[in-house]
């Protein structure tokens, strides 16, 4: 089981931009299998920008299609790949602290 902080940030393939501690990452999936686990460390935003996966955790499971966004908590993750189409997206990934931030500041 990967972390998926750390495959984006070592991956010189995935184009990305680090602003502060947000990372910004282009991801292209090239797993080959059609199930399989992944681990993160922190929060994620995922913008489908091409095909299509499912995200599944021990309570829900969330399809995602090209130009929709799913917010995925950090931990433990099992994605279903689909090959009818190629999968990419942008990756946000976001620490605890910024989401404390924000969120403060939209209580106010």
């Amino acid at each position: 089981m990967g972390n998926g902080y750390d495959i984006a940030k070592n991956t010189p393939t995935f184009k990305k931009i680090e602003v502060s501690s947000l990372m910004f990452s282009e991801y292209r999936c090239t797993e080959e299998k059609s199930i399989f686990t992944t681990w993160n460390h922190l929060n994620y935003f995922i913008y489908v920008l091409e095909g299509k996966k499912k995200w599944r955790t021990l309570e829900h499971s969330y399809m995602v299609h090209a130009n929709e966004v799913l917010f995925v908590k950090k931990g433990a993750n099992i994605i279903e790949k689909y090959f009818d189409s190629d999968f990419c997206a942008i990756v946000i990934f976001i620490p605890d602290s910024m989401l404390r931030i924000l969120c403060h500041k939209n209580l106010k």
